[in-house]
């Protein structure tokens, strides 16, 4: 994949590598004094913001780069076209995209519930071949419903803004904020990513310009956790590297349960390098056996320890993995147990 990313200075969402002190996604047990943290009513997550592709996977043979701040595809020199696809896997999502299609661009489409069991759905973002601007096709390529009339942009806008919700089998698409599109679909597709795709032919000449990606989940499960949240945690471990062998962290990585889940988003957490914005969610040593009970129906304390009067009284992660901080540093990294770093 052809790279032209310019480092502005800045902190960005996603990260740019391990010179970039971006920081992580937080633990599960605060074990400091201290308030839990409140969650934002919308976490969003910004998948591409201009600078930068990391988690972002190219495939077939179209040419992706970054120019003046934005995502362009274009077809390579074999026209067989591609996509490029984002590492975070959800199911039911809200996608909003800014772009622009450039000359020749029918064909051009927002993907998303993509993986490698599955083609996904396609949205066109040009009118081509298959339907117009706004057009759903299914998993199988068919057409689902056909796109209305897209609004026009609002007056010295340059980027068209699309906005598409999928929950269950409903899809609905908006374009500059009215709806153009809504369909269902008996054969769902499943957890999968959100991407672009470059059509194969000749017919494609033009260009697709992305300048920014937002992605949040629309699951909402019991308990008050986040729901469908992507179990990547390499953006947490940026900082918190020696939480990739904690045990806690470890198996519910294993079972698709990433950080996020339990403490949000943590947007602002992630782009603090001075580690001074606490997660999204953090937990009272009191808080944290309704947390796990709120996945863990057989979660309960011993009966000795649920006589036991607060403080004092043993949390989960007294005893289960080493899942917690013990204190915060500002402008250094966060520790876990008595080890260091992290």
């Amino acid at each position: 994949m052809e790279r032209k990313a310019r480092d502005r200075g800045g902190r960005s969402t996603l990260v740019r590598g391990a010179g970039v002190a971006a920081a992580g996604c937080a633990i599960l047990a605060m074990a400091a004094a201290g308030g839990a943290g409140g969650a934002p009513a919308e976490r969003w997550l910004t998948l591409f913001d201009g600078f930068d592709l990391h988690r972002w996977d190219p495939r077939g043979a179209a040419r992706w780069t970054i120019e003046d701040g934005a995502l362009v595809g274009r077809r390579g020199a074999d026209p067989k076209g591609g996509e490029v696809l984002s590492g975070w896997q959800l199911t039911d999502l809200e996608i909003v995209a800014r772009f622009r299609c450039d000359g020749e661009a029918g064909g051009a489409a927002l993907l998303l519930r993509v993986s490698q069991k599955q083609a996904g759905y396609a949205v066109m973002l040009a009118d081509g071949a298959a339907g117009p601007r706004g057009t759903i096709l299914g998993a199988d390529g068919a057409v689902l419903v056909r796109g209305g009339k897209p609004a026009d942009r609002k007056a010295g806008e340059a980027w068209d803004e699309i906005r598409v919700k999928a929950a269950g089998r409903a899809i609905e698409v908006a374009w500059n904020g009215a709806a153009v599109s809504k369909a269902e679909d008996e054969r769902l597709a499943n957890r999968g990513g959100v991407g672009f795709r470059i059509p194969a032919g000749d017919g494609f000449g033009g260009a697709l310009r992305v300048r920014t990606v937002r992605v949040r989940s629309l699951a909402k499960p019991a308990g008050g956790l986040e729901g469908d949240v992507p179990a990547d945690d390499s953006y947490c471990h940026v900082c918190h590297f020696n939480f990739q062998e904690e045990e806690l962290a470890k198996t519910h990585a294993e079972e698709e349960i990433g950080c996020a889940a339990c403490h949000g988003a943590s947007i602002d957490h992630r782009h603090d390098e001075d580690n001074v914005t606490p997660p999204d969610r953090i937990y009272r040593v009191s808080e944290i056996e309704e947390a796990c009970a709120a996945c863990h129906d057989r979660c309960a304390p011993s009966r000795k320890e649920a006589e036991r009067p607060l403080p004092g009284r043993k949390a989960c992660t007294d005893c289960h993995g080493a899942h917690r901080v013990p204190t915060r540093e500002p402008r250094g990294k966060l520790k876990l147990g008595t080890g260091t770093g992290g």
